[in-house]
């Protein structure tokens, strides 16, 4: 568990947060700062292939995180049994809320992902972003469940169409 105190929760520099933070929690070091696709990628064996991606969330900035590239979200999910999730650590002045690890369908995560095409080059689909003021309501009200099949496919769907 993490505690209060940590020298990492409040570090106005994301890389040395991220990377305290990452190091508490797994007991590793980050793997690279240019990772791919997420922070933790681990292989079941033939049953699932996983990234998972930390986003930390100091709770009084209304910030909007950047989550993925859109193009190299569509090439990891294009591969069979790949699942995306991000695992949210929410940090208040007091207090590191209790971290929840969710899909990257999760409801509340598609309703609030925004696409942005103009950071894109030429050649890409562009990046996502979480509203940040909404990311709160993930650390109150989380069903890990609460997944739409049919929302997920209309989602993946506009990505292409991009």
């Amino acid at each position: 568990m993490i505690r209060a105190d940590s020298q990492y929760s409040l570090k106005k520099n994301l890389l040395p947060r991220k990377t305290g933070l990452y190091f508490l929690i797994h007991n590793l070091r980050c793997v690279s700062a240019k990772q791919i696709l997420g922070d933790n990628i681990r292989d079941f064996g033939d049953i699932y292939h996983t990234a998972t991606d930390i986003k930390t969330k100091i709770m009084v900035l209304n910030s909007n995180p950047k989550v993925f590239n859109l193009d190299k979200m569509l090439s990891f999910l294009s591969s069979d049994n790949s699942v995306f999730m991000f695992y949210f650590v929410g940090i208040d002045f007091d207090k590191i809320l209790n971290p929840v690890l969710v899909s990257m369908f999760h409801h509340k995560d598609l309703e609030n992902t925004i696409l942005i095409k103009h950071w894109a080059g030429r050649n890409s689909r562009g990046v996502s972003q979480l509203n940040g003021a909404k990311i709160k309501e993930l650390f109150t009200a989380i069903n890990s469940a609460n997944i739409s099949s049919e929302k997920s496919v209309e989602f993946l769907k506009s990505l292409i169409e991009l």
